[in-house]
């Protein structure tokens, strides 16, 4: 839900002057409830190598999916692309 997010806000932005009312509603509410309704509140944690190799994480909230995404991020640096093995299983 985070990328579509980021993904919206560079293809989408909304003009300058704009109905707040209606900007609120298309960028904040419907995605909240996209991800509560339609995902189920499911988070996950997508990484992918530059070698391809591919690593998913589950999550429960959006907060353990940030941390995991950020203990990801630290294991890769100090350890490189390997970690993804040890972290996934």
């Amino acid at each position: 839900m985070d990328r579509l997010l980021r993904m919206r806000f560079k293809l989408l932005t909304p003009p300058v002057l704009t109905d707040p009312a209606s900007t609120y509603l298309d960028y904040r509410v419907l995605p909240r409830l996209v991800q509560k309704y339609v995902l189920r509140d499911a988070w996950a944690v997508d990484v992918e190598a530059d070698n391809g190799e591919k690593c998913r994480v589950k999550a429960s909230t959006r907060e353990d999916a940030v941390e995991y995404a950020r203990k990801i991020e630290a294991g890769v640096q100090e350890q490189g692309v390997a970690f993804l093995r040890t972290f996934a299983s």
